[in-house]
C-alpha cells in the first residue's frame, strides 16, 4: 500500500501543470503586504514566512519571505511541518468516510481499537469519532513517557487531544485495512489538489524544507525527516497546498451538505463549554456564521489557518520561527475582508477560557504568559477586548491602550523590559485570594487608565 501511494504522488507532481513566471508574479501578494511582511519579519525575528490568499475557493495570490535554512532562501513550494494544521486535515478525510457510510460519528470505537492503555477503564466504550473530533475525549494532548489515562469521562468537557486523534486513527485503520496515508491521499490531497504533501516525511518530497528557528532566530534541530504519519501532527506541506486545501473546504469538500454544516456546528456535549470545536476545526462566531480557524505550534513552527466558506475567504500563514504567530494577527487584519471582526472574537473567546481555569491555575499560567512573547500578546490582544475597550476611556485613549501592545510584546522579545514589569502588568487581572481567586470582569475607567499605563511602562 505504501509503494502504491509513493508511486501515486510522484506521478502527480511530475504530470501538474507548472505556472509560468507571468503567472507567479500575478499572483504575489500586494505591495503594501509585502512590504508589512518585511516589517513583521523585523520586528519579530522571524526567518521564514509563508503566506496564501483564498478567495472564491482558489488561491488568488500567495508569496515565501525569508530563509528556510541558514543561507537558503525560502520559496513557494518549499516544505513545513504544519504541525496541528494536520487535524483540519485527518478530520476532513474522517468526514469523507462518514459520508460514504464508511464511518459513524457516534458510534463506540471499541469495535474497532482499543489501547491497551485504558482497556480497564469502561470508559473507553464512550469514544465515538464526534467526540474526539470535537476535542471531547477525555484524553491529554500527549501522553509523553506515561501510560494513557483518561483525565474525565468523554463528553464532559473539552480538552484539546492528540491523543484522541491518534485514537481514532487507529480505530479507523483497523476498521477499513488501510493506512493513514492512503486514505488522506484518496480522500483529500487528491481531491483538493495537493500534489506536494504528504501525513509524515516522504523522500519524494525532496530536500526543499523549511527547518526552525528559535526565539532569537537560532537554528532548531526538529528531525523533519523522522516524522511518521500521524493524525494530529506531522503534515508535510507547502503554503499552496494547504491552500488549495481551505478553497476546497470553503467550497464544501465533496461533502454532502448537512455534514458540512455538522462540521461547521459546536459540537458540546457539556453545558457552558469553555471553547468552541466543531469536527476538525475551532470555530470563530462571525455574526450568522462561524470561520474555520487551526493553528500549529512545535518547536521552532507557527502555522495559521483560516476560511469562511460563507464569505468566500481565508488565509494560510506557515513559518519556521518560534515567534512566528506574532505575525498572525496583523497579516489577518491586513489581508482579510473580516480581519478585525475575526480577531475580536478571537480575543472574546481567549477570554472566555481564561475565566473558566481554575484559581488555582491562573498564577502560575501567569507567570509563564509573563516570560513568552507570543502568549503576552494572546493575552495583552484579550484584555484590551474585552476590557479595555468596553471601558469608558476615551477613544484616544482606547486607541492608545492597542497601539502599546506591540510596542510592550516586542520590548519583552528584546528583552528590554524587566519581567516585574510584565508580572506587575497581569497581576492587575486578578481579584479575590487563595483558592478563590479569579479574573476582574470589567474595568471602570480608574482601572482602564491604570492598565494603559502600567501597559506603556513596560516599553
Amino acid at each position: 500500500m505504501k509503494v502504491i501511494t509513493l508511486v501515486s504522488s510522484v506521478l502527480l507532481y511530475l504530470f501538474w501543470p507548472v505556472a509560468s513566471a507571468d503567472e507567479q508574479r500575478n499572483m504575489a501578494p500586494p505591495d503594501e503586504v509585502v512590504t508589512q511582511i518585511h516589517e513583521l519579519m523585523s520586528q519579530a525575528k522571524i526567518r521564514g514566512l509563508a503566506i496564501a490568499k483564498i478567495e472564491n475557493g482558489a488561491v488568488s495570490w500567495h508569496g515565501a519571505f525569508g530563509m528556510r535554512g541558514e543561507g537558503e532562501e525560502l520559496e513557494a513550494d518549499s516544505i513545513f511541518n504544519a504541525a496541528s494544521l494536520t487535524k483540519p486535515v485527518f478530520a476532513t478525510m474522517a468526514m469523507r468516510l462518514v459520508a460514504e457510510d464508511a464511518l459513524e460519528l457516534d458510534e463506540s470505537l471499541a469495535k474497532y481499537w482499543i489501547d491497551p492503555d485504558v482497556a480497564d477503564d469502561n470508559r473507553h466504550k464512550n469514544l465515538t469519532a464526534r467526540l474526539i473530533l470535537s476535542h471531547q475525549s477525555g484524553l491529554p494532548n500527549w501522553r509523553g513517557e506515561r501510560e494513557l489515562a483518561f483525565m474525565f469521562k468523554p463528553g464532559e468537557r473539552h480538552e484539546y487531544s492528540g491523543e484522541g486523534y491518534q485514537y481514532l486513527r487507529r480505530a479507523i485503520e483497523n476498521k477499513l485495512q488501510t493506512d493513514l496515508s492512503a486514505l488522506t491521499q484518496k480522500y483529500v490531497f487528491k481531491p483538493a489538489g495537493m500534489k506536494n504533501s504528504s501525513m509524515g516525511w516522504n523522500n519524494a518530497l525532496g530536500n526543499n524544507v523549511a527547518t526552525g528557528f528559535d526565539e532569537e532566530e537560532n537554528p532548531i534541530y526538529t528531525a523533519i525527516e523522522k516524522r511518521e504519519p500521524n493524525a494530529a501532527a506531522n503534515l508535510m506541506t507547502t503554503v499552496q497546498d494547504y491552500a488549495r486545501f481551505l478553497g476546497w473546504v470553503s467550497e464544501g469538500a465533496d461533502l454532502p451538505s448537512e455534514l458540512f454544516t455538522e462540521m461547521r456546528t459546536p459540537q458540546a456535549l457539556h453545558e457552558n463549554p469553555a471553547e468552541r470545536f466543531g469536527l476538525g476545526w475551532k470555530l470563530i462566531p462571525m455574526g450568522k456564521a462561524d470561520a474555520l480557524f487551526h493553528d500549529g505550534r512545535e518547536s521552532g513552527v507557527r502555522t495559521y489557518a483560516v476560511i469562511h466558506p460563507d464569505m468566500n475567504e481565508g488565509l494560510v500563514i506557515l513559518t519556521n520561527s518560534t515567534n512566528g504567530d506574532l505575525s498572525f494577527r496583523p497579516l489577518a487584519e491586513a489581508t482579510l475582508s473580516f480581519g478585525e471582526q475575526l480577531t475580536q472574537s478571537t480575543d472574546r473567546l481567549v477570554w472566555t477560557y481564561l475565566n473558566s481555569l481554575p484559581g488555582q491555575a491562573l498564577i502560575p499560567m501567569s507567570r509563564g504568559i509573563s516570560k513568552s512573547p507570543a502568549y503576552l500578546n494572546t493575552l495583552l490582544h484579550a484584555v484590551n477586548t474585552a476590557l479595555v475597550q468596553t471601558s469608558t476611556l476615551s477613544p484616544q485613549d482606547k486607541s492608545a491602550a492597542t497601539k502599546a501592545i506591540s510596542k510592550a510584546v516586542f520590548a519583552v522579545l528584546d528583552k528590554k523590559s524587566k519581567p516585574q514589569k510584565i508580572e506587575a502588568l497581569i497581576s492587575q487581572l486578578f481579584v479575590g485570594e487563595g483558592q478563590d481567586i479569579g479574573l476582574v470582569q470589567t474595568f471602570d475607567s480608574g482601572q482602564a487608565k491604570d492598565w494603559v499605563n502600567s501597559l506603556q511602562n513596560v516599553y
